[in-house]
């Protein structure tokens, strides 16, 4: 029975990542306003970050991968291409922890071949797996190690996010 429960979590899962319009964002409550709290806990870029950050040439690259690398710590996914989705309070704490003026973001957002190669890159930088068939087979083992025998979904969601 359990199974059952993990495939349709994982099509919800695929369903959300899919269709990330702000109507699903509100109906889920996925968080795009953050606490400074938040930002600060999961947004500060380390010394490693700004490392690799200060591998792109020009500084709207750099503000977009800081961006980017930022963002996916934050909501566990990547801003969507088109149009390039931007939170207000995420790209004022990449622009501040840079020293680079928020409108550079401008030139980035109409780069969207740069934008995924970035997407590509902090993929393999943050070590973050695709979402594909072979995650799903790590999921059913993570969960089936994990979870024996229980079927409580909220306790085996709450389980996922350390996955």
């Amino acid at each position: 029975m359990f199974l059952k429960d993990i495939f349709l979590i994982v099509r919800f899962i695929k369903w959300i990542t899919k269709s990330r319009s702000d109507k699903i964002k509100k109906v889920f409550m996925v968080i795009t306003n953050y606490s400074h709290l938040q930002l600060v806990e999961l947004g500060t870029l380390t010394s490693q970050d700004i490392k690799r950050v200060n591998q792109c040439r020009r500084n709207y690259n750099k503000l977009g991968f800081a961006y980017q690398v930022i963002f996916v710590k934050l909501a566990n996914y990547f801003p969507k291409q088109k149009p390039f989705e931007i939170i207000p309070e995420v790209l004022n704490f990449a622009s501040l922890q840079l020293n680079i003026d928020e409108l550079e973001i401008i030139s980035y957002k109409k780069r969207r071949e740069t934008i995924a190669e970035h997407q590509e890159q902090i993929r393999i930088y943050l070590n973050l797996i695709r979402f594909d068939h072979q995650a799903i087979e790590l999921l059913n083992h993570f969960y089936l190690k994990n979870l024996p025998g229980l079927n409580n979904q909220e306790y085996y969601l709450c389980v996922l996010n350390n996955f």
